[in-house]
């Protein structure tokens, strides 16, 4: 693997524009965690370059396993999904995933009733997966892709906010996508589950000091978010209404704790979120 490099320090928040940042904690490799104070966002800074990035990226997207018990697991992890968005968006018209990887969240979109299109960053996967489902797959620079602005019913990104340099800008395209009774479905690590926050209590008491920070996944996740900073986000700097904030726990736990992390999204490490286009004229959330 390529040695990592590093672009200058940020001195602002990537999402809101806050001066207000600082050092919130850091890992056992030395790698900083920046928070700012006024959106709660949390940060590598400084972070990888793009150069290295997309040397890591080349061969980090695999195909989903065809077969056996993992394989059946993250189809019921992925379903759980489409579970919640069913609550607030019907199974119709253009989904777009991003982030599709292997293609298995566009089967299920098209078993549910949508028409699937998916975007991943690697050309050899995504063209793989297009010509397996027979589905339009994109790769390239997600802004200069040619969509169709106000269309899509779904717009689908299931961990992979943490993942760019620029979560704005795709925050921004998002919205421009989706229908005005569009939905976005996001899920992300949750840094504000009781595991997460105790892991960083423990790493700045020296207690985790050969495993501190690995809560942070900073060989690859660049952003860090919670359920109050998300909603703060979404609603305060990119018109979007947010829906429901959920946990995504597990699916092979037990029905009664798996209902119970659902309703409290700090119980579980992963985060859930559906929002809508703010309706003109109205409140965010």
């Amino acid at each position: 693997m390529t040695e990592p490099t590093f672009d200058a320090r940020l001195d602002r928040c990537p999402l809101c524009a806050s001066s207000r940042i600082g050092a919130h904690d850091r890992d056992s490799k030395g790698i900083v965690i920046d928070r700012c104070a006024d959106c709660a966002l949390m940060f590598m800074n400084p972070q990888y370059t793009e150069r290295y990035l997309q040397a890591y990226y080349a061969g980090y997207i695999t195909d989903e396993e065809r077969g056996g018990r993992e394989a059946a697991r993250k189809r019921r992890q992925k379903e759980a999904a489409f579970d919640l968005i069913a609550r607030h968006r019907s199974a119709s018209g253009r989904f777009l995933a991003v982030g599709c990887g292997g293609g298995l969240e566009l089967e299920i979109a098209r078993e549910r009733g949508f028409e699937a299109e998916g975007y991943d960053v690697d050309p050899v996967t995504t063209a793989q997966v297009s010509a397996r489902l027979g589905l339009p797959v994109y790769s390239g620079d997600f802004d200069d892709l040619k969509l169709p602005g106000a269309r899509y019913a779904c717009v689908f990104a299931d961990q992979m906010l943490e993942h760019p340099k620029n979560p704005a800008d795709y925050l921004r395209r998002f919205l421009e996508l989706l229908a005005p009774d569009g939905v976005l479905y996001l899920g992300v690590p949750n840094l504000a589950s009781f595991s997460a926050r105790l892991k960083t209590v423990q790493g700045k008491l020296g207690l985790k000091n050969r495993t501190r920070g690995s809560h942070y996944d900073t060989d690859h996740h660049l952003f860090h978010y919670t359920p109050a900073a998300l909603r703060r986000l979404l609603g305060r700097e990119f018109g979007y209404d947010v829906l429901a904030v959920a946990g995504d726990p597990r699916v092979e736990i037990s029905p009664g704790r798996y209902r119970l992390a659902r309703r409290h999204p700090a119980l579980c490490s992963r985060l859930a979120v559906v929002a809508r286009p703010a309706v003109a004229g109205g409140e965010s959330s």
